[in-house]
């Protein structure tokens, strides 16, 4: 009994390692996504201002 307590713990403990490096590899992708979208979107609006004729 003792000792499905024991392994049952450590599969949780992995589980939960697991989880957690999963979590921060996502919040490193979002992180690098949202550099992304913010340095499109300056190329984006340099196109833009580029396009606009001057009044």
């Amino acid at each position: 009994m003792v000792e499905q307590a024991k392994y049952a713990q450590a599969n949780a403990e992995q589980k939960l390692k697991t989880a957690n490096q999963t979590v921060d590899a996502l919040v490193l992708e979002n992180t690098q996504l949202k550099k992304s979208v913010s340095e499109l979107k300056e190329i984006i609006n340099n196109c833009r201002s580029s396009l606009i004729p001057n009044r």
